[in-house]
């Protein structure tokens, strides 16, 4: 037959038709064929596609015919496009005959049609309160499809919903050709070129969602590329700020322990707070100074002994008197800002020092907060772009569900 008889022949079924072929292939199952309910569920199922428009509802009934044969993503560009799917579905329908019913030794379409007008002719013949012709309506064709599944008229196969979808294919064919419409070739062209125009539009939308999604996971991932980007730079900050800050301590340690021993070399230069401080260190100093020329003057090494003993505890306490004292004077000094050209070169280099660490830590400080502002407006951005990825996939499953699946 003419490579386009199928394609011609689905485009002129009524949508009565079309809508009662798409329950059949939609939702046959072995349960509803034993139990008897076939009928209902056509008819149920039927009026529940009432509503389709008939290129939704030829676009529906061709995902099921695809799918009996396994058929997962569809394209109708064009109508060689169409054409060649309609073609393959039948191509496909006879190899699986070939393989499931010895008795079918045929290779092309009218041979499939014939073979089933046979089987239908024969059920027809031999079956009691058997209409005399296979209508068009739920309760015909469930009969004739228990029948054709039944034939000796015991318990039906196992079959899952794809393998009796494939039973069931050879059947649909036939009806197809049955309960087509005579059309005009213009009509059939214009019904093949509305779908094709129907299928365009959709296909159009859903080409947009999808671009619309990969601009928006190229952007997650860009974004994902400047996070951890700043992210690194922000942990290399840190690192400065605490080498900076280690060496700033490093100083002023080496600063406190150096004042003690040159505390006579401040004489007139602090005034204030620091000044205060200063004096009470050179009266520690002087106080260790008196303390130690007295116990040289002692004679004998008992006397020696025993002042060491009582000495032991006011010498820890002025230990510690002296360094706290000292961190004090050291954070006056660092406080001194351009006085500290007054200061011995020693601690007037050092005290630079830490005011350019300060000023390091201040600038480091600085980069990394702003560095983390825009780490925050990266993950703001990347949780927006998800959340409009969320839903363009959403969206886009449901399009694949009506073009594809």
């Amino acid at each position: 037959m003419e490579k386009q008889a199928f394609a011609k022949a689905l485009v002129s079924l009524s949508d009565t038709v079309a809508r009662l072929l798409f329950a059949l292939m939609d939702k046959s199952n072995v349960l509803e064929l034993l139990s008897g309910k076939l009928s209902l569920t056509i008819e149920r199922e039927a009026a529940r596609a009432s509503g389709w428009s008939r290129n939704e509802l030829l676009l529906k009934l061709l995902i099921r015919l695809n799918q009996a044969v396994h058929n997962e993503k569809l394209s109708y560009i064009t109508k060689e496009d169409f054409v060649q799917n309609t073609n393959f579905i039948v191509q496909q329908a006879i190899e699986e005959l070939s393989k499931s019913d010895k008795e079918f030794q045929g290779e092309t379409l009218l041979d499939l049609l014939v073979y089933e007008g046979e089987k239908i002719e024969t059920i027809r013949r031999e079956g009691e309160g058997i209409q005399e012709t296979l209508c068009p309506d739920a309760q015909s064709i469930a009969i004739y499809v228990q029948r054709l599944l039944e034939p000796t008229g015991k318990t039906l196969p196992a079959f899952s919903a794809q393998r009796l979808r494939e039973k069931l294919l050879p059947f649909a064919l036939y009806v197809v050709f049955l309960w087509n419409e005579q059309l005009t070739s213009e009509e059939t062209e214009a019904r093949i070129q509305s779908f094709l125009r129907y299928w365009q539009e959709k296909k159009g939308i859903y080409d947009h969602l999808q671009k619309k999604m990969s601009e928006h996971t190229y952007a997650i991932e860009l974004e994902e590329r400047l996070l951890e980007q700043k992210t690194s730079n922000m942990k290399v900050l840190q690192r400065q700020l605490d080498q900076i800050a280690e060496e700033r301590e490093n100083i002023k340690a080496a600063l406190m322990n150096r004042i003690p021993h040159d505390i006579q070399k401040f004489e007139g230069i602090f005034g204030g707070k620091a000044k205060v401080v200063w004096n009470r260190m050179v009266e520690l100093a002087e106080r260790r100074e008196e303390e130690k020329d007295d116990a040289q003057e002692e004679e004998g090494l008992l006397r020696s002994l025993w002042h060491r003993i009582d000495t032991s505890i006011s010498d820890a306490q002025m230990e510690r008197e002296t360094k706290r004292l000292a961190a004090k004077l050291v954070e006056e000094m660092v406080a001194m800002k351009k006085d500290i050209i007054r200061l011995p070169v020693y601690y007037m280099d050092r005290i630079k020092q830490i005011h350019d660490c300060d000023g390091k830590i201040q600038e480091i400080r600085r980069w990394r907060y702003q560095l983390e502002q825009e780490v925050e407006k990266h993950r703001e951005k990347i949780q927006h772009h998800k959340v409009h990825r969320s839903t363009l996939e959403q969206q886009m499953k449901q399009w694949e569900k009506e073009l594809f699946l």
